[in-house]
């Protein structure tokens, strides 16, 4: 966290339970950094930076109710208060984001 080098992120829907790893330079996962749970039910949790300030924020959406849900992310993993939050359409079984537009 805050050395610009991304970490993995692993969440089970059924319970909640997150753990956030170091990633190593061949790609196998290092040593958990933090644990705990969030709310379940979630079917799709990714990471986006929605205001560009290069700290990303996370994305929560539900399927069966096209919920969704933005959150700060501090650098200890804690969730702040949601930053926006409303519905999108239902069923899409994932939503991630990607960088598109091209650089100047």
């Amino acid at each position: 966290a805050g050395d610009s080098q991304d970490e993995f992120f692993f969440y089970r829907s059924s319970d909640g339970v997150f753990k956030y790893y170091d990633v190593n330079s061949d790609g196998s996962l290092g040593a958990p950094i933090k644990e705990g749970v969030y709310s379940l039910g979630w079917d799709s949790i990714t990471a986006v930076d929605l205001d560009g300030d290069s700290q990303d924020e996370f994305f929560f959406y539900r399927s069966s109710t096209g919920t969704f849900k933005y959150y700060h992310v501090t650098e200890d993993a804690s969730l702040g208060l949601p930053v926006r939050e409303g519905l999108y359409s239902l069923a899409w079984d994932s939503i991630t984001a990607v960088e598109l537009d091209p650089t100047p």
